[in-house]
Formats: structure tokens, sequence, C-alpha cells
């Protein structure tokens, strides 16, 4: 079964991963490059993260779904 909700939901996931390691290099190399903004990316780091916790949360949402639909079928 290919659910929609569940494909978006993983290219959420995806995107926040990504965004949460470019903001990790981002602080790492803070200290070798004194124009990096730190809370600029503490904050996409934030963001990274409660992206990631939005989207996990959507993919459980629609396995419940899935589990659900599956459970009327049989």
């Amino acid at each position: 079964m290919n659910s929609p909700l569940l494909q978006v939901a993983t290219s959420a996931m995806q995107a926040g991963m990504q965004q949460a390691s470019q903001a990790a290099a981002e602080i790492a190399g803070v200290a070798k490059n004194s124009d990096a903004s730190l809370t600029h990316s503490v904050v996409d780091l934030l963001q990274a993260e409660n992206q990631v916790k939005a989207a996990a949360q959507a993919v459980k949402t629609a396995d419940q779904l899935i589990g659900t639909m599956i459970d009327i079928i049989v």
C-alpha cells in the first residue's frame, strides 16, 4: 500500500535531517570562521529537530491509518 501521507512525511524527515546536518556542520565550523553566526545555526538546528519530530508523528499517524484500513478490510 503506497500512502501519499507516508511519502510526504518521509520526504519531510529527510529534509529535516539534511538541515540538521548542515546546521551541525555550521556550528562545528564557528570556531574556525568568525563570520559564521552561532545563533542562526542553533536556530536552524532546532527548526530541523522540530521538522523531524513532526514528520515522525506524521509517519506514525499514516501507519495507524493504514493499520485501521487493513483491519476494516480484513
